[in-house]
């Protein structure tokens, strides 16, 4: 009688299984990269959509607070703002609604100061869902020249 190992047999559909198995375990592996391909993917559009929507408020913002800083240049004091007394505490402006589409912003102004050459405006742009955006542009006059300084606020 002759020994055969068990390994020297020849059964039938064994190299299949071998192939299925390589071929079950390669598709798993492209098939979490390709998941994990969307996924970052998914994440750099939020972070863009975040992006877009922050600068979108940082442009309607600065806006707002240059055009009130040239009406009050141009009508050469703040008079049109309020006694002086309430200006030294700060006028703000009610909440108005600026954009309605994509997503509603509304746009809130604040003018303090003491004088045309010495104030402070505050813009704070806000849409319904997000952040808000505050900004504030300081105006003071060196020597005949008016200097703007932009800081961000809260």
């Amino acid at each position: 009688m002759i020994k055969t190992s068990l390994f020297l047999i020849r059964r039938r559909g064994f190299a299949l299984l071998g192939i299925v198995l390589i071929g079950f375990i390669v598709l798993s592996i492209v098939s979490a990269v390709a998941m994990n391909i969307a996924w970052q993917t998914v994440r750099v559009e939020a972070w863009q959509t975040q992006n877009i929507q922050r600068r979108r408020l940082d442009a309607v913002a600065r806006s707002a607070a240059n055009a009130v800083a040239e009406t009050i240049s141009a009508d050469k004091g703040l008079t049109r703002f309020g006694s002086a007394e309430s200006l030294k505490a700060g006028v703000t402006s009610l909440a108005t609604q600026i954009f309605n589409d994509p997503e509603k912003t509304w746009l809130t102004l604040g003018v303090s100061g003491t004088s045309s050459s010495d104030y402070a405006i505050t813009a704070v742009a806000s849409p319904d869902s997000g952040k808000k955006l505050e900004l504030t542009l300081i105006m003071t006059l060196s020597g005949d020249k008016p200097v703007k300084t932009w800081s961000s606020g809260k």
